[in-house]
């Protein structure tokens, strides 16, 4: 999993219940947070902690920019507001503020300002984000209309930023 995250490369990993595939991503998490010199900034992400709050595709990239922006403030990496497509982002620690500025944003709107968020702070930390989805199950059942919303995701990463990497 390493290698496929040094690679900038997509992977799934798939197993019964209880065999350990959560605690695999949070160590991989936790192995790149604790890499010095890493160039991956990852993001463990579990759409059942909000799987009936965060229903519907637009909903879905309102919460995954919620959450970048929440982990790169508390990291303090991220202390002015920023303007993407038109609308203002503050910093917060708390994704649920981002979440609510957003909502009156539309779901096309969203896609386009997720790929610029990860834009922006993948130029600002000189970092790919590598966005660990756990029980990504739920984003198909619960979250997006479409499974197209996972597909628009998963396309991000044609993109390079200002240092000529991937940042996603």
């Amino acid at each position: 999993l390493i290698g496929y995250a040094k690679r900038r490369s997509g992977v799934q990993v798939i197993g019964p219940r209880r065999f350990g595939k959560t605690s695999l991503l949070k160590c991989l998490e936790s192995h790149f947070n604790n890499l010095e010199n890493s160039d991956i900034y990852p993001l463990y992400i579990d759409f059942t902690e909000v799987a009936s709050d965060v229903v519907g595709t637009a909903n879905v990239y309102r919460y995954l920019i919620s959450l970048v922006v929440s982990k790169i403030s508390s990291e303090k990496l991220f202390d002015s507001a920023e303007q993407f497509r038109g609308v203002v982002i503050s910093p917060s620690i708390y994704w649920e503020d981002t979440y609510e500025e957003l909502k009156d944003t539309s779901g096309a709107r969203l896609q386009e300002i997720l790929k610029e968020v990860i834009l922006f702070f993948s130029d600002l930390i000189d970092k790919t984000f590598l966005f660990l989805f756990d029980e990504y199950e739920y984003l198909f059942k619960y979250g997006f209309d479409q499974p197209t919303g996972f597909t628009t995701l998963r396309n991000f990463s044609s993109k390079l930023n200002k240092h000529g990497k991937n940042p996603f």
